[in-house]
This record gives structure tokens, sequence and C-alpha cells, in this order.
């Protein structure tokens, strides 16, 4: 190994994998931050991107990264969030609901945070849990910006919907 290569830090791996990344380059993204962490076992950040790219790969290795990120920052909300997210796509939807339930306990704080009580009233939803998904869905469209796309009625005829089933 030349002295170059074994100067090639857990970071520098991690700064490659963010531009395979953006240029739409996966596969080598995913290699970069596995080299990140072979170097760093604690490069949370690396956890992170790789269980992003691989949620659409390989769901597992994707919450088994989500929840070392979770082992190294517990009071991130971020892994929280994707990992409930990959949870969701399992249908494992009790799974899915505690993750989002702590990541908005942590304070989840991102662009388009809202989404979090969208994805947990899907999942309340799907686990007929109807008051739960109406409170979500509920707030989600009160937060949901007026300039946004989104399409307002279908979560309004779900809210009708739960709200009927539970006047039954």
């Amino acid at each position: 190994m030349s002295d170059e290569t074994s100067r090639i830090t857990a970071g520098d791996h991690f700064e490659r994998g963010m531009s395979k990344e953006e240029a739409g380059d996966t596969d080598s993204a995913i290699a970069d931050f596995s080299k990140a962490i072979r170097l760093d076992s604690e490069n949370f950040d690396s956890y992170v991107m790789r269980g992003n790219l691989l949620i659409d790969i390989n769901v597992d290795n994707a919450i088994l990264d989500y929840s070392e990120a979770i082992r190294i920052r517990p009071q991130s909300a971020i892994p929280y969030y994707n990992r409930g997210m990959a949870h969701l796509s399992k249908r494992d939807f009790k799974a899915a609901i505690s993750d989002f339930t702590t990541a908005a306990n942590l304070g989840f704080n991102v662009r388009n945070s809202y989404f979090l009580y969208y994805n947990r009233g899907l999942a309340h939803k799907a686990n007929n849990n109807i008051e739960a998904a109406i409170s979500d869905l509920t707030f989600f469209l009160q937060s949901l910006p007026q300039e946004s796309f989104f399409n307002r009625a279908e979560v309004k005829g779900w809210i009708q919907e739960l709200s009927q089933k539970l006047s039954k």
C-alpha cells in the first residue's frame, strides 16, 4: 500500500461517497461509505448515508445501518425517522410507528418534517389505530404549506373514511 493510499481517512471516503451519491453513482458511493465505516466504526454520517442508499436495494441492511447510527448517536432524530421509513416499506407498521414517535419526541426538525406525521399516520391507518391516524393526518394537513402540490383531497378523504369507522 502506498503512502498516499494509507493517508486516505474515513472523512475522505465519506466526502467521496457524497460526491458519488450526488453524481448518481450509488454503488461507488456505498463502497466509499463502507470504507469510511471500516476506518471509523463510529462514523455516524456514513451509516446514515449508506442506509439512505441501501433502503431501495436491501432494506434489511438499511435498517442495520440506521440502528448502528442510533447506537452511536441515540439523541439524533434522523436515523429514527429513516429507520421508520424502512420499516414502513417492509409493512412493519408497529416498528415504523415506534421509530416515527421517537423521532418526533427527539424534535425531528428538517425541511418538510411534517411528513413524519403523514408517514406515521399512514402506519397508524394500516395498523387500524384509527384515532392516532386521524390525529397525525390532521396535523400533517394543518402543517402542510399552502403552496404545496401535495394531494390534500386524498388525505382529507382518508380522514373522513377513518372518522366514519370511528363513529360506527
